[in-house]
């Protein structure tokens, strides 16, 4: 894993750097980057391009986070080939941290920022979910039959289980869905950097590479985010196929 990624690395920040150094032979104004140049980050293997992009803006030319995500956001964007998982990778933030410490703090920051925007959908989400949770609640207790006398104790058992129960904060849980950084599902204590959600965030567009492929990719991986910026979701064919060019 480390190989790979210091080869997506590798090959990310060359093109970048040499497309940095032409804009600057002729240009000075850093704000006006992606008026010339532009960058399409095919599945997620270069999204390492975000932080590193937002690196060289901040670190080496000298602007501020706000001007550096302004510029980064208008300058990539984001082409998804295929749902299946080897192009939706997901890194270890301990790979990420030991290798690229620096891209890691910007990933962080980028996560924090990113969800206070999504906050206010999550509120809703935990609504939604609590009002369906009460209306099933309440027609299986409708539809239930009456309780025995015996059944008293395992009621008791019950509601002892659920005070044991740690509560958690709805929000905070609706928010995961939204989290550029997840936990991983096999093994709580790996947490990994989602590399489809950080190219949607941090780039200007996301496209499919056919009309079904782009509505599948918005009701499945990206719905969460359809709903705050729909307008980013498009579709570019890949090609044609010969009966329908015929």
């Amino acid at each position: 894993k480390e190989l790979r990624l210091k080869q997506q690395y590798f090959f990310v920040s060359a093109s970048i750097q040499d497309v940095m150094a032409r804009y600057e032979s002729k240009h000075s104004d850093w704000t006006k980057f992606s008026d010339k140049a532009a960058f399409q980050l095919n599945d997620t293997h270069p999204t390492i391009a975000v932080p590193e992009l937002m690196r060289l803006l901040m670190d080496v030319k000298g602007l501020e986070w706000d001007a550096a995500w302004d510029v980064t956001r208008k300058t990539l964007a984001y082409t998804n080939h295929t749902v299946l998982p080897e192009a939706l990778e997901k890194w270890p933030v301990k790979v990420l941290g030991k290798l690229l410490p620096r891209h890691m703090d910007i990933i962080d920051r980028i996560n924090t920022e990113w969800l206070e925007v999504a906050r206010p959908y999550a509120e809703k989400d935990a609504e939604e979910t609590a009002a369906k949770a009460k209306e099933t609640a309440a027609k299986a207790a409708a539809s239930a039959p009456a309780k025995k006398a015996d059944d008293k104790e395992d009621k008791k058992e019950g509601k002892k289980e659920k005070k044991e129960e740690k509560k958690v904060d709805p929000v905070e849980a609706e928010l995961t869905k939204y989290s550029i950084i997840g936990v991983n599902d096999w093994d709580k204590d790996t947490k990994l950097v989602n590399m489809a959600f950080l190219a949607t965030v941090g780039g200007s567009a996301v496209n499919g590479v056919a009309a079904i492929h782009s509505e599948i990719i918005k009701e499945d991986i990206f719905q969460d985010f359809v709903k705050i910026f729909p307008e980013k979701f498009q579709n570019k064919t890949n090609g044609v196929t010969p009966r329908r060019w015929l």
